[in-house]
């Protein structure tokens, strides 16, 4: 998802199979502003995906008319999240927050900013990499009523029904957000496979 790879000099040899966060932080910044959302605070990732995300989502949600309260950035390898917690709050609570790392990061986030009392709540906003199941089994009640962005795949398209309908006679579960592009990805590697004699 990284806006990064729009800029490689690979020659035609890089193709998306999903969307870029280029598109996702801008649906995330319509979103968080039509929910009313008039001053956010961001947290994220120090890392392509949560940059990336965190650069586009700033300056659409400001041309939409909201401020940003405050952005900390916290390092890819954190486990503890209260000092950026701090940090984040130091300028007061926000109407809202984006959660803008990975899943098990939003979910102790979660947890660690319920230890403040913040009343009333930040409503909470998230990515592609917290709507997961691993999220919401480890995160605090703050998540309830969470919202966020996440590609979706046309659900009534014939290719995607029969896909969808075969991972969950295989496996008994839904696929995940990206299930059908990692599907899609590792055909496209045995085509290529095929074809070069290999």
């Amino acid at each position: 998802t990284s806006p990064l790879l729009t800029t490689l000099e690979a020659q035609n040899l890089i193709w998306r199979s999903v969307a870029s966060a280029a598109f996702q932080g801008r649906v995330l910044a319509q979103q968080i502003y039509n929910h009313g959302i008039r001053n956010l605070s961001i947290l994220n990732r120090d890392d392509a995906y949560g940059n990336g995300l965190t650069n586009v989502l700033i300056p659409r949600f400001t041309e939409l008319g909201g401020t940003i309260l405050s952005k900390v950035t916290y390092p890819a390898n954190t486990t503890q999240f209260s000092p950026y917690i701090e940090q984040m709050l130091a300028l007061g609570p926000p109407e809202g927050l984006a959660l803008l790392g990975f899943g098990f990061e939003g979910s102790a986030i979660t947890v660690e900013l319920a230890a403040y009392h913040l009343s009333p709540a930040p409503t909470l906003f998230g990515a592609d990499s917290v709507k997961s199941r691993g999220f919401l089994d480890n995160a605090s009640t703050l998540a309830l009523g969470m919202y966020g962005t996440a590609p979706t795949p046309p659900q009534t398209a014939p290719g995607y029904l029969h896909y969808y309908n075969g991972y969950i006679a295989e496996t008994g579960i839904a696929p995940g957000v990206y299930g059908s592009n990692a599907y899609d990805a590792v055909y496209l590697y045995a085509l290529a496979m095929q074809k070069a004699g290999s």
